[in-house]
């Protein structure tokens, strides 16, 4: 079989015709890269023959989007010396012609002519399948299929048996051991797949009821078990409901949440008592320091009386000095006197100071934060102002979605069109004589050159006359209008969106996104600067201004510090302790002078009386209650200080250990909490109320009906498709048993296979041999190893190796079909693109000895890899076009 001419019209990417005509009897190489339609081809060949003319599955043939094409072939090859023309035209007006020398066939009849002529056969209905494509299925590689062997040598068997048969001399089985043989291989087949064994015909039907009911029955339990499961779901949810609608553990939630809130205004309030308990311990210390010098001045007065005893010998000669002390330390005492009323006055001048102080610093505090906020809402205030202003000019330069695209396109298409212009234009080359005037659209040219025409140009020749070029025809005019239209679709666009030019538009685009970008940035900011927005910040500035407002309104000189702010509280307090501790030390000191000055002038008869009588001032009652008055209230203040001290340091604790900070995650945990239990009680409401619609209305269905209904059924398909699988079984028993009479004559039968197999392995594979199995196929590569010969399944070998062998093998058995008189006729959609480059060499001499019996139509996209092959390229772009163009 060798094919001489192709025509496609309308198929896949070829919308118009194009003719491959003038195809050698031996290699043919067609080029092209990617998606430039040589797989398109191939597959038009094999739809050719292969799909019926009124085949839906010729709808892959239509071009994409043209719904009205009617995708038409034609083929003339030659087999046994008789030209053949077979045509058909598919979904649109579909019709079959086989012209056989001058015989016509026509619909189906030519069809069947066909298959029966190549050896295949037509799927009866749908799309063609492996199984069905004989002889060309296993001859016509498909690209990415050749390491496929054993699959297609399944489907094309017989016929090579048929041939193996015919070409040796070995026996053949009788007539009626293969009428057995055919009849009982009809009737397992009919049960079972002939390759495979895989159920067919009433026994997969069988199967199928089985399989559609089993399914029908599971979805059925399925529906059940989820109708169980749904009423399951309904109670639990229901009780889950009830539960949560009587416990509402949204509002526990909500009470944790204010009890949380409680706690931190505890807190804020511990902190405050804080500071009220340091105060007072700082004066419950000045207290305790003031009454241990009382008790001081009281123990003074018992070492007193022992000096008295010592100095009252000396009482008459003392009551000079005594006088003149009496006088000095009345003095004393007045001076002491004014210095305690002085410190009592420095002591409230530093009170009121102190309240004074607090007093300016809560409002400066309040002044503080207001001044800080104003700060801050005019910062954020500028970044709306910003904001808004860059939405603006954003709004002014954007470009709408897909405008810069559309316009890119078009440019695009101008360039496209610019280029294909030139393609089609006429291209003048010119050499002159040195005195030749020659002129092309009233210019002069001279010496050498050449010029593009796009458009009519008129030549002018002095002495001889005037030539009108008109380059491309139609179709450059057609460009040139195509090109103008753009031009003013371009320029609408450009005027539409106030867009000078591409670059402009791009700018445009660029500076868009900037701005976005800037105004994203602006909105993180202003979120930082506001977080809760610009109204909140309004409304804590009112806020604040009435606090500082509600505060008491100082006075003169309250409003500043003072010039001399004199001593501290605690120094004034100290100073005045101080003054009235001399003070009584001065009163005591007078008081003793005039004791002493009394007693020197009692005479010194009565000393031993001034003795006693000191004696009994110290026992005096009066004097005890008050030195036990003193040491009660040291004591007590001492334990009020303990008591102090220790609440001090409880507060302290108690306010670490309460952690102010997560306490404000306690109260957002808690309000999240009672929000998510909540929404979950509504979403089980909704899940009750779906699910109660959806029982009842499974519960309509009836299902325990239709189960015990589906089982009963299920259980007849069982028993039927048993009956046929034990039928199946003893035909398939008996078709093993009638053919392995025939195994050992087909043993015979692949010696000259073999033959073929090795005439192409050694020239890629020296000293390598193949093994092949019952159904003829390559089975294992034994070649050379390390311990002598070493066999490798197929399948283990490299993709590229499968690949090779591949190809071998459907030559070898090419060689075998051609020596019994079957058509053949090789196709290679891009093979070996997993060879490397020293077994393509070797792989080449392998082609090109093949092509010495077959025709070859090799299809590539690697031009450069078959320069060696002994034969010129075809390159799609430059197939002869019989109509239109391809597109």
């Amino acid at each position: 079989m060798k094919l001489t001419r192709i025509r496609l019209e309308q198929v896949r990417k070829f919308r118009g015709a194009i003719e491959i005509d003038g195809l050698e009897p031996g290699l043919n190489l067609i080029v092209g890269p990617n998606e430039s339609g040589k797989s398109t081809l191939a597959s038009a060949i094999r739809s050719a023959f292969f799909e019926r003319y009124r085949s839906v599955a010729a709808e892959s043939l239509r071009p994409l989007g043209d719904n009205s094409a009617a995708p038409a072939i034609s083929i003339d090859f030659d087999v046994g010396g008789t030209g053949y023309r077979l045509s058909k035209r598919y979904l649109s007006r579909p019709r079959c012609e086989l012209a056989a020398g001058d015989q016509r066939y026509e619909g189906s009849e030519a069809e069947d002519r066909l298959a029966a002529l190549l050896g295949y056969e037509y799927a009866k209905s749908g799309a063609s399948q492996a199984k069905h494509q004989g002889i060309p299925g296993l001859l016509w590689i498909e690209q990415g299929q050749a390491h496929a062997l054993g699959s297609v040598v399944g489907h094309a068997i017989e016929h090579i048996r048929s041939a193996l048969g015919s070409g040796s001399g070995a026996s053949q089985a009788s007539e009626e051991a293969d009428s057995v043989i055919s009849a009982v291989q009809d009737m397992r087949n009919a049960l079972l797949t002939p390759s495979t064994g895989t159920p067919r015909g009433s026994y997969a039907e069988a199967l199928r009821t089985v399989d559609t009911l089993s399914a029908e029955l599971e979805q059925l339990q399925a529906e059940a078990d989820k109708y169980r499961a749904s009423v399951d779901r309904l109670a639990n949810l229901r009780l889950e409901h009830a539960a949560g609608a009587e416990e509402r553990p949204w509002e526990a939630l909500r009470r944790q949440q204010r009890d949380a809130e409680q706690q931190r205004d505890e807190i804020r309030k511990l902190s405050a008592s804080l500071e009220e308990k340091t105060r007072e311990r700082t004066e419950l210390e000045n207290r305790a320091s003031l009454l241990h010098d009382r008790l001081q001045t009281l123990l003074l007065q018992e070492r007193e009386l022992e000096a008295r005893e010592t100095a009252h010998a000396k009482a008459m000669e003392a009551l000079q000095s005594a006088r003149a002390q009496e006088a000095h330390l009345q003095q004393r005492y007045a001076q002491a006197h004014q210095q305690v009323l002085q410190s009592d006055e420095a002591l409230q001048s530093a009170r009121r100071q102190l309240e004074a102080s607090r007093r300016r610093e809560q409002r400066q505090a309040l002044e503080h934060r207001i001044a800080h906020l104003t700060h801050q809402l005019e910062q954020a205030q500028a970044l709306q102002s910003r904001q808004t202003r860059l939405s603006a000019e954003l709004a002014e330069i954007a470009l709408p979605d897909g405008v810069l695209e559309q316009l890119r396109q078009q440019i695009a298409k101008r360039r496209e069109l610019g280029i294909r212009r030139e393609t089609m234009a006429t291209r003048l080359a010119f050499r002159l004589q040195p005195d030749a005037q020659v002129a092309l659209d009233g210019q002069g040219i001279r010496e050498s050159g050449e010029r593009l025409l796009t458009q009519g140009a008129t030549l002018s020749v002095a002495g001889v006359g005037e030539f009108t070029i008109t380059p491309g025809g139609d179709d450059l005019a057609a460009l040139q209008q195509e090109d103008a239209a753009l031009a003013r679709q371009v320029e609408a666009l450009q005027s539409a969106h106030d867009i000078r030019d591409l670059a402009h538009a791009q700018e445009r685009q660029e500076k868009a996104q900037h701005l976005r970008n800037d105004l994203a940035l602006l909105q993180r900011e202003l979120l930082l600067r506001a977080p809760d927005g610009i109204q909140d910040m309004h409304n804590q500035l009112e806020q604040l201004r009435i606090q500082l407002q509600a505060l008491p309104v100082l006075d003169e000189d309250e409003s500043r510090p003072p010039a001399d702010p004199g001593p501290s509280l605690q120094e004034a307090e100290s100073a005045h302790a101080q003054h009235a501790r001399l003070l009584e030390t001065a009163k005591q000191q007078w008081h003793q002078a005039q004791l002493d000055t009394s007693r020197a002038q009692a005479h010194a008869e009565t000393a031993q009386q001034e003795y006693d009588k000191a004696g009994a001032l110290l026992r005096d009652a009066g004097r005890q209650e008050q030195q036990q008055r003193y040491q009660r209230q040291l004591v007590e203040i001492n334990l009020s200080l303990a008591d102090l001290r220790q609440s001090l340091q409880t507060l302290q604790d108690g306010i670490r250990a309460a952690r102010p900070d997560i306490l404000e995650q306690d109260i957002a945990r808690y309000r999240l909490s009672a929000e998510q239990q909540e929404q979950a009680h509504h979403q089980r409401a909704e899940q009750l109320l779906r699910l109660e619609v959806e029982l009842q209305t499974l519960g309509a269905r009836g299902l325990d009906e239709a189960l015990a209904d589906k089982r009963q059924a299920l259980e007849h398909a069982r028993r039927r498709t048993a009956e046929l699988e034990r039928r199946a079984r003893a035909l398939d028993f008996l078709l093993d048993r009638l053919t392995a009479h025939r195994r050992q004559a087909t043993q015979a039968l692949q010696a000259p296979l073999q033959a073929r197999m090795l005439h192409y392995l050694r020239l890629l594979f020296p000293e390598a041999s193949l093994d092949l199995t019952e159904q003829l196929a390559p089975d294992r590569l034994i070649r050379p190893g390390g311990q002598g010969q070493q066999a490798e399944l197929l399948e283990l070998l490299s993709h590229g190796a499968r690949e090779q062998l591949g190809i071998i093998g459907r030559l070898a058995y090419a060689d075998l079909l051609k020596e019994a008189g079957r058509p053949t006729f090789i196709l290679l959609d891009d093979a070996l693109v997993h060879t490397d480059a020293e077994r393509l060499d070797q792989m080449k001499r392998v082609l090109f000895d093949a092509a010495t019996r077959h025709q070859i139509l090799l299809l590539s996209c690697h031009p450069e890899a078959w320069r060696d092959l002994g034969v010129l390229p075809r390159h799609m772009d430059s197939l002869a076009v019989a109509q239109g163009s391809g597109a």
